[in-house]
């Protein structure tokens, strides 16, 4: 069972700001506390200016379920625009 747990195909995605309508009631929330547009700060920081359309997480996701990664383990792919760059 140990060995299992330890070399399993364990994978994740990590992403930056999603565009959906999560993300929507947060930036309405927090810009109406803060007084600013926070989505607009937000992609300042990003260096592709935007955030994230699901379609482009989805991708990943779907690559890390599929046989093509089958020999790729513990690792996590970041989609985040170049935030974290």
């Amino acid at each position: 069972m140990f060995s299992r747990l330890r070399f399993g195909r364990l994978r994740r995605v990590a992403s930056a700001p999603i565009h959906n309508a999560f993300q929507y009631d947060i930036k309405n929330r927090i810009s109406a506390i803060s007084g600013g547009d926070v989505t607009e700060a937000l992609n300042k920081a990003i260096p592709l200016q935007r955030h994230a359309e699901p379609d482009a997480i989805a991708s990943v996701a779907l690559y890390f379920a599929s046989a093509t990664s089958s020999y790729v383990t513990g690792q996590v792919h970041v989609v985040d625009g170049g935030l974290g760059s």
